[in-house]
Order: structure tokens, then C-alpha cells, then sequence
């Protein structure tokens, strides 16, 4: 029996008994597994309990969780709770003052260059979008965009709180719930 994993497609993922392989298989996404190492070994020596455990590193090698993605279960207020108590347990774990150069850098010179990328893709010379047949003011448009950019950093940088640890994708097929538990895992 084959069981399917939700792996991307440049990792290769083995799943035995009780432990879970995670290989690079493409060297332009190795800084990805990188920090997924750096990740797990930083929550396992903070002592967080939502997280496998590791046991390698070259390669990775985790502790197998014996649960479900949120996904694929019954939706019930019950799995919701428990992947957010696992959420704010590691926003728990530390906290550092916020480092203004690297929200600029992920929240603005990240998301300009993303959208440069697929531009050709996008409407972006005009002056007002269409979402779900609701016009907005397109950020992106002509000489407003630096103005536009000018006012989310100076937001971001009022409004910022205390760096904490995160996930970076905590989405449901990086999170499994064990039902025996009712406890959801971070992966």
C-alpha cells in the first residue's frame, strides 16, 4: 500500500514505521530544507511539544506523527482550537524587538518583486482593480505606487508588535491533528 504524502516537488519524502526521511531532490530549493532544519532544531531546544522531534539533520529525519491534516477530517471547532493552542504556544516560546530592515525587506521589497515577476500576468497599469466585481485603487499603478509603499512602511512600522517564533506555513497540509490527543503538530 502506497500512502500519499503532500510533499513539494523538490523534496523527496520516505515514511516508514516511525520515523519521516525529507531529502532536497533540487539544489535551488536546498535553502528551503535549510531552514526547516534550523527550524525544528530551534522549537525542539526551546523545549516546544507541538513539533516531531528530530532525529538527523543530513538528512533530515523526524518523528512520524500518527495524524490527519485538518483538511482531510471533519471540520469541528474542536481541531480548530487545537491548531491554534499549537500556534500560540510557539509564538510563546521567545521574543525579540522588531527588526525594522527585514520587515521592509519581507513585506514591501518581497512583495514588489513577486508581483515585477508574474506582471505580465497582472492588470497592473491600470489605476483600479477588479475583485469579485468590486473596484479597488491598484497599488501598483504608475508614480501613486511609491506614495502608496511610503504609507504601508510607515504603517507596518508603527503598528509592529515583538518578533516571535513562527511557522512561516502554517497551513493545514503542514499541520496534523491527532485525534487520541486532540493535539495538532506543526510540521
Amino acid at each position: 500500500k502506497t500512502k500519499k504524502t503532500r510533499c513539494r516537488f523538490f523534496n523527496k519524502v520516505t515514511i516508514s514505521e516511525s520515523l519521516v526521511t525529507k531529502e532536497c531532490i533540487d539544489p535551488e530549493y536546498k535553502k528551503l530544507i535549510l531552514n526547516e532544519i534550523n527550524w525544528y532544531n530551534y522549537v525542539s531546544d526551546q523545549g516546544y511539544q507541538f513539533a516531531p522531534g528530530i532525529f538527523s539533520d543530513k538528512p533530515l529525519v523526524i518523528g512520524k506523527i500518527e495524524g490527519k491534516h485538518p483538511d482531510t477530517i471533519e471540520p469541528s471547532g474542536k481541531v480548530i482550537d487545537s491548531c491554534i493552542r499549537s500556534l500560540k504556544s510557539l509564538h510563546l516560546l521567545d521574543s525579540k524587538e522588531p527588526n525594522y530592515g527585514d520587515i521592509i525587506e519581507v513585506y514591501i521589497e518581497k512583495t514588489i518583486d513577486r508581483v515585477k515577476a508574474v506582471a505580465s500576468f497582472l492588470p497592473i497599469d491600470k489605476e483600479f482593480i477588479f475583485i469579485n466585481d468590486k473596484s479597488y485603487f491598484n497599488p501598483f499603478y504608475g508614480l501613486k505606487k511609491e506614495k502608496e509603499f511610503s504609507n504601508i512602511k510607515d504603517y507596518l512600522i508603527q503598528t509592529q508588535d515583538n518578533f516571535v517564533p513562527i511557522h512561516g506555513d502554517s497551513t493545514f497540509s503542514n499541520i496534523l491533528y491527532t485525534n487520541n490527543k486532540d493535539e495538532s503538530y506543526l510540521i
